[in-house]
């Protein structure tokens, strides 16, 4: 569960530095003269002016945006500190989203854990790959909680972005990815866990599912090409998906067991291929299996792929 928690602890890690102070008067949406953007949160402009708004396609797997909050403080220096940062895909699926306003330390707001696209929507989305984007976020970000029973406090962002100046990606490891041509099925990255000489590899779709692989004894890589067949009283390798059943919110417990339904899976996936990416060896793999509640067909993949070089 260290590494899923990568993910969100990323957004903590603030560039923070200083200079002379700056002109009050400076326009709330300074960044690059080519990049613009028109945020509101809870109806109302920022207090802090924004800096450095850029974007960056890298990997072929995700769009980042990000812009940095300058802070002017009466007779001291201005810093300026990480404040807003998006992840989407380059088809407009929201991955993720974080926001930090610099009014109050605690002051920072995340999309929903698990199921991001519940509360946020984007509108208006245009992409040319380096050379153009544009779109319209609003919805609902919350301030994460350690209280399982506390109602979470939630902020309305609204937000037009145009990006026309991108900065420059150099694709140095490949991106492990699952695509299962389901409509809907998002998922983030897939992250590889060892825990007691077991492995495991775990992936979370934007609109609630979690896609488990479990019980390995070696990683995909070190396995044989071939087929793996498996039910759902299988102790050996298989597939395990779950369903988020929670309340939208940012929890710093992360997954917590009552919230999730395991659906009974069989099928089975492939190793197809290994080939050397990047100097990494990358392995294909194709999936099929179904879950299913009661008997019941509830989700079922054909011939999804995992590209992993983890």
């Amino acid at each position: 569960m260290k590494f899923f928690f990568k993910s969100f602890l990323f957004f903590l890690l603030l560039n923070v530095y200083s200079c002379s102070p700056i002109d009050d008067s400076q326009n709330i949406t300074d960044a690059l003269e080519s990049n613009k953007i028109d945020l509101r949160i809870n109806g109302q402009k920022p207090i802090h002016s924004i800096r450095d708004l850029s974007a960056s396609y890298c990997c072929n797997n995700e769009l980042t945006i990000s812009f940095l909050h300058w802070v002017t403080r009466p007779n001291e220096l201005d810093y300026g500190g990480s404040a807003f940062e998006l992840k989407l895909d380059k088809n407009g699926n929201i991955l993720s989203l974080w926001y930090k306003d610099y009014t109050d330390p605690n002051n920072e707001f995340y999309s929903a854990f698990f199921t991001p696209i519940s509360t946020l929507w984007i509108e208006s989305f245009e992409y040319v790959e380096d050379q153009r984007l544009k779109m319209k976020i609003f919805g609902k970000l919350f301030k994460r909680t350690s209280n399982f029973f506390e109602e979470p406090e939630v902020v309305v962002i609204d937000t037009e972005i145009e990006i026309k100046e991108f900065i420059p990606c150099n694709c140095l490891s490949f991106i492990s990815e699952l695509t299962t041509g389901v409509r809907d099925f998002v998922f983030n990255r897939i992250t590889r866990i060892e825990q007691d000489q077991s492995i495991s590899y775990e992936a979370f779709s934007t609109n609630g599912y979690q896609i488990e692989f479990r019980n390995f004894k070696e990683t995909i890589n070190e396995m044989p090409l071939g087929l793996y067949i498996f039910d759902e009283l299988s102790t050996t390798e298989r597939i395990d998906f779950k369903k988020f059943t929670g309340v939208p919110r940012a929890f710093y417990a992360g997954v917590i067991p009552e919230e999730w339904y395991i659906y009974d899976t069989s099928g089975s996936f492939e190793i197809i291929s290994k080939m050397q990416v990047n100097g990494e060896l990358n392995s294909t793999v194709r999936i099929n299996f179904v879950a299913t509640l009661n008997g019941e067909t509830v989700i079922e993949f054909k011939d999804a792929i995992l590209e992993t070089q983890l």
